[in-house]
């Protein structure tokens, strides 16, 4: 069996990363569960984020792509309002260090994210959705 590659492991974490999210079932803004996407609060150039379940949204395609990146600072506030002021400054200050990730490291995180009900650390990454009640928009 061939070792894999950083770029592959790179792939299936974005995936497990974004089926993880999605799974919470609905928007996170506006509660609609049909077409969900899985957005990164801070960007997932950042390496050290990229791939923790408590820098994710559920969003609808809509608050996605109409929402969260047409107005950065209101999709900001709301990450701030999900997280909680703690969580959220955590979070930043962890998206502000650089992170080489080892072959090891990206395989560990992988079995975590597909598999999140067996992990210890699971509460520590957010793993609770906060979904609000369908309002309009």
């Amino acid at each position: 069996m061939r070792k894999p590659t950083k770029k592959s492991l790179t792939k299936r974490l974005d995936t497990a990363w974004s089926e993880l999210i999605r799974s919470r079932g609905a928007c996170q803004k506006c509660g609609k569960k049909t077409n969900l996407q899985a957005a990164h609060i801070w960007t997932r150039a950042r390496r050290s984020t990229r791939w923790l379940p408590l820098n994710g949204l559920c969003l609808c395609a809509g608050c996605h792509q109409f929402w969260a990146h047409k107005e950065p600072i209101l999709f900001t506030q709301f990450a701030n309002n999900i997280l909680g002021d703690i969580k959220f400054k955590l979070l930043q200050q962890q998206a502000e260090t650089i992170k080489k990730w080892t072959l090891n490291e990206m395989q560990d995180l992988l079995k975590e994210l597909e598999n999140p009900e067996s992990s210890m650390s699971a509460p520590l990454y957010g793993l609770t959705p906060n979904i609000p009640g369908k309002k309009k928009r």
